[in-house]
């Protein structure tokens, strides 16, 4: 089996893994299991988007991957991986996968693909303006209930 079926099984098992930062992300967690960083840090750190990051952080604790809490006067929050729990089969083999080069670059492949025909994580879908209903643009009458 190539390495893009291999990424291509093994991220079918992980819906949480959805964007090349939140791969990187939970891959940064395994190697640093408790970190105290503020997220603007840790973009910079990564690479990545303040922006995308932060979705990717909600996705991961969303999915109960990684828990964070935030430290009394300061900015920087604790950012703790979840130990055993839903990820316990399926995250040892994609640690294994993305240690290498080929299988990192297999597996980003295998995501950029899927972004286009997967819907976004619910926790970061964002009602829109368009997305009322047309009973909640009409306007009451006074006395209505």
């Amino acid at each position: 089996m190539s390495l893009d079926n291999d990424a291509q099984t093994l991220l079918k098992r992980v819906d949480t893994i959805r964007h090349a930062c939140d791969l990187d992300l939970l891959l940064f967690f395994v190697k640093h299991p408790h970190t105290l960083m503020a997220s603007e840090q840790l973009a910079t750190f990564m690479g990545h988007d303040v922006k995308q990051l932060a979705e990717s952080l909600d996705g991961l604790i969303d999915a109960g991957l990684v828990t964070r809490s935030q430290t009394i006067g300061r900015v920087v929050r604790m950012y703790v991986l979840a130990e055993g729990g839903i990820h316990a089969g399926w995250l040892p083999a994609l640690v294994a996968l993305a240690s290498t080069r080929p299988g990192r670059l297999a597996l980003i492949r295998v995501l950029r693909t899927r972004s286009s025909t997967h819907p976004p994580h619910p926790s970061l879908v964002r009602p829109t303006p368009d997305s009322t209903t047309k009973s909640d643009r009409t306007p009451r009458r006074r006395g209505a209930q």
